[in-house]
């Protein structure tokens, strides 16, 4: 779904309005005449929508930045959306690195719409300041009203066409995004697995089953030449046992361009047939790893070709 649309001129006066979030083969279409050293910048000449992030109408940006926070913005309710909203038309926000931190501190926001209603506005503060939880009992308790008419009263409210903003200074801001590598964020359902890429300290995410490009733009941001200068790790899979083993050995032993293939496979497969796609991949798996019979150590066979 939509979330940021913008007219971009990118290398070679190219014009184009583009709908984020995109996938990275497009992205990689559209800066591909950009300069060696920008080849990520792009110059946004018009923001459609929406209005609250007017603030980056006619600033130069990271597309990767405007795509990943078109991808976060796809999984807010309402009530996130107008948080974040607020928050950059208030404070004319352009920073995309201030604008994705705010997505991960929204805590640090209570946005009031309906002013009459005490005891919801205590409720919705205490929700923010305790990290969105708030039992039935602490719903119901009396003292939310009293502390609902006690931020009113507070005077430090914010008018903006969100509604009345108040900064939550006691819950702490936290720089997640660190303006380089992105932080891990599994927005694409159940059918995905998320792997870390780690070189020189720090860290990147792809998403399997992703793009070719998803892997090549991790590497550039991670500036490494090659997988083969990285550690790769699981850190989320999607596959219950014993087919998550099976696709670390897959992962570690074959790379990361293996496992995305098969992971493109897996998601091709209707649910009701997963149980044979599993028996399958451990099949294949059985001819590709021998016991030795002395040692009883696994040895892998280079030599068969996985899947064929």
């Amino acid at each position: 779904m939509t979330q940021i649309k913008a007219t971009i001129l990118t290398g070679g006066n190219h014009i184009e309005t583009v709908s984020f979030p995109c996938s990275d083969d497009e992205i990689m279409r559209l800066t591909e005449q950009n300069e060696v050293g920008h080849k990520a910048t792009v110059f946004i000449n018009n923001l459609v929508g929406p209005k609250g992030l007017k603030s980056i109408e006619g600033t130069y940006a990271n597309i990767h930045e405007l795509n990943y926070l078109a991808k976060r913005m796809d999984s807010f309710d309402g009530t996130e959306m107008g948080k974040l909203l607020a928050a950059a038309s208030r404070f004319d926000t352009q920073d995309l690195r201030q604008l994705i931190n705010y997505t991960f501190n929204l805590g640090r926001i209570t946005l009031i719409q309906n002013i009459s209603d005490m005891q919801t506005v205590g409720v919705e503060h205490y929700m923010d300041i305790h990290g969105g939880c708030c039992s039935n009992e602490e719903y119901r308790d009396p003292k939310r009203a009293e502390e609902g008419r006690a931020l009113l009263n507070s005077k430090r409210g914010i008018w903006t066409d969100y509604g009345l903003m108040f900064i939550n200074d006691e819950v702490p801001w936290e720089e997640v995004y660190n303006g380089i590598t992105f932080p891990e964020y599994l927005c694409g359902g159940p059918e995905e697995s998320s792997v870390a890429i780690c070189h020189g300290g720090r860290t990147e995410f792809v998403y399997p089953p992703c793009e070719q490009s998803s892997i090549e733009f991790a590497l550039e941001r991670l500036g490494a030449d090659s997988l083969d200068d990285c550690h790769i790790q699981m850190s989320c899979s999607r596959f219950g046992k014993p087919l998550s083993e099976v696709m670390d050995y897959i992962l570690n032993d074959e790379g990361l361009e293996a496992f995305n293939e098969v992971c493109h496979a897996a998601a091709k497969i209707p649910d009701r047939d997963l149980d044979k796609f599993t028996a399958a991949v451990l099949y294949h798996r059985a001819l590709r790893y021998k016991v030795d019979a002395k040692t009883g150590e696994i040895i892998y066979n280079r030599r068969y070709i996985y899947m064929e």
